[in-house]
């Protein structure tokens, strides 16, 4: 089955090339059609917001790409927050705080 992680990532709109969005009325890949990897969720007044779940593997073709690609734009252009199963596993790359997200542990009970 696998690890799973849910992960969101939001690119400031003068930064994200428009020829990464396919097609803005539908579910959105970034990057290629083949990847179909992150859902656009939503355009914002200054960003847009993707969202993730499923199995985030560094070494994965399609989460390298997407890695590279955020890791070289300036940290205020983005906010991306990577929460995997295991309690402490999170991921805070840029600046997800400027775009209103961020993590909150809490105690749960089955």
């Amino acid at each position: 089955m696998g690890y799973y992680s849910e992960v969101v990532l939001c690119i400031h709109k003068d930064t994200l090339d428009a020829d990464m969005i396919l097609n803005p009325k539908c579910p959105v890949q970034l990057f290629t059609e083949e990847d179909k990897l992150f859902h656009y969720i939503s355009k914002e007044d200054e960003y847009y917001l993707f969202e993730f779940n499923g199995k985030w593997y560094v070494g994965y073709p399609e989460i390298d790409k997407v890695m590279d690609y955020i890791q070289s734009l300036e940290e205020s252009k983005y906010g991306f927050i990577r929460v995997g199963e295991d309690s402490g596993d999170v991921e805070e790359l840029g600046e997800p705080w400027e775009f209103g997200y961020y993590t909150k542990t809490v105690i749960e009970r089955e």
